[in-house]
């Protein structure tokens, strides 16, 4: 439940600062979705695995996609990084 609610914050937060992310490819949107997405769906999806609820057979491979997103995300941060674009300075 803490999770969701965390993700619920985080999800507020990136609405009310929309305005202010650069611009980005449909790659790079679509990317962020699917973070979003999986931040919802893999406590969501945990939550129906203690009830037995058909969703909860997801769980695993919900979390593991989730991890390989994040660990992509990290990945093309510093990448842009080397490239000079001062990505994890205005992420302080």
């Amino acid at each position: 439940m803490l999770l969701l609610l965390l993700a619920a914050v985080r999800f507020v937060w990136a609405l009310r600062n929309l305005r202010r992310r650069p611009a980005g490819s449909l790659k790079v949107k679509l990317g962020h979705l699917a973070l979003y997405a999986l931040m919802f769906a893999v406590p969501a999806s945990g939550m129906a695995r203690q009830f037995q609820a058909p969703l909860g057979v997801a769980h695993g491979a919900l979390a593991f996609a989730l991890l390989l997103l994040i660990v992509g995300h990290v990945g093309m941060a510093l990448v842009h990084q080397r490239k000079g674009e001062q990505i994890l300075q205005r992420m302080m």
